[in-house]
């Protein structure tokens, strides 16, 4: 049996694994300080709702104070990337090295075009493929021009009404052969091949799914710092019965301490660091 925690214990663990147990920078905030955040928290939700700011901005305002924002974009758009986009807890921005982990265990087939006429989903997913190798982003509006496809699409369930462009621009991103080497000043994804994206890293080798996990749910618990299996396992919003195996591989390795929290009925774990 691990050790005994009481609850307040338990918090402060949690919120210093978090970088929310210190006070803000009182000098300049530098892009080293906002990428030692990130290297901290693993992921930030993307969202295009704008009404204060774009949500990816908050967290580092909350830990850091006033930032230079176009930190955060370089860290998304330029070469060496240490963030890119993909499914984690609904979109997000993640450190390249989950990437991969990511795309074996995310399944979010319902944006994509898996009910496409089949010879539709080829003829489209050819053609958008030829384009992006050039090497320039594209919008999914700039390569429907380009491509010249024309369709007619029905005006119901606001928001989601792709064109067939789209769609597919949506199932390659999904199976990380497309990526999104930045964003528009209107919040549209500029799509690039993931090897233009990131460059250097070995897209072609598949990662095994064990492992795979065992680095997301490792990842997830230093997030979190201390918590429950169902914790860890919606942090990248993977399956909790793969992350319940994961957790106890992690046990077994001395990754994750099983501990006691007073006035919690369930299992708790905290990282070893």
């Amino acid at each position: 049996m691990g050790a005994s925690l009481s609850l307040p214990q338990a918090r402060r663990i949690a919120l210093a694994a978090q970088g929310l147990d210190k006070g803000r920078p009182a000098g300049p905030v530098t892009s080293r300080a906002v990428g030692r955040t990130f290297a901290r928290i693993h992921l930030v939700q993307i969202d295009s709702v704008n009404v204060l700011a774009r949500s990816h901005f908050l967290p580092f305002f909350s830990r850091l104070g006033n930032y230079d924002r176009s930190i955060l974009q370089k860290m998304a758009g330029k070469h060496p990337r240490r963030m890119v986009e993909y499914w984690a807890h609904e979109a997000s921005y993640v450190r390249p090295e989950h990437f991969l982990d990511l795309v074996v265990w995310q399944n979010r087939k319902w944006v994509g075009a898996a009910g496409m006429d089949p010879a539709l989903r080829s003829g489209v997913t050819g053609r958008v493929l030829e384009a992006l190798a050039d090497g320039k982003p594209m919008t999914a509006a700039q390569l429907t021009a380009r491509l010249g496809h024309v369709e007619d699409r029905k005006h119901v369930n606001w928001g989601w009404n792709w064109n067939a462009v789209k769609r597919v621009l949506e199932h390659l991103f999904e199976e990380g052969i497309v990526s999104s080497a930045s964003r528009t000043d209107q919040f549209e994804r500029q799509y690039a091949l993931t090897r233009q994206v990131l460059p250097g890293h070995d897209l072609e080798a598949v990662p095994d799914p064990s492992a795979a996990m065992d680095r997301l749910i490792e990842a997830a618990a230093q997030a979190h710092g201390i918590g429950s299996v169902r914790c860890f396992a919606d942090y990248f919003r993977t399956p909790l019965k793969a992350a319940t195996a994961s957790v106890r591989r992690l046990v077994d390795a001395g990754r994750l301490e099983p501990v006691t929290v007073a006035g919690w009925d369930r299992a708790v774990y905290r990282h070893a660091d």
